[in-house]
C-alpha cells in the first residue's frame, strides 16, 4: 500500500492511498487483468503542498501497518 498524488482535470490535486496491480492475472478462459492502481482512499486538495501535508500526517489511513508490521 502506498500514497500517490495526481492532478485532476480541474487542476486540483488528489492524494490517493492504494495498491499497484501489475496486471497479467488470468481471468477465466478469455483474458487477463490490466495494470492498475487500486484506490482505497482519496482526498481532494487545492494545492500539491496541502496533499503532501495530509500524507505526512496520515501515513496509514486504514489503520493497517505498511509492510505487514
Amino acid at each position: 500500500m502506498a500514497w500517490r498524488i495526481r492532478e485532476n482535470a480541474r487542476g486540483e490535486f488528489v492524494a490517493e492511498y492504494g495498491a499497484k496491480h501489475s496486471g497479467g492475472v488470468r481471468v477465466g478462459f478469455c483474458g487477463a487483468t490490466m495494470p492498475a492502481f487500486i484506490v482505497y482512499r482519496s482526498v481532494n486538495f487545492t494545492t500539491k503542498k496541502q496533499a503532501e501535508n495530509y500524507i505526512e500526517k496520515n501515513p496509514r489511513p486504514l489503520g493497517i501497518a505498511v509492510g505487514g508490521v
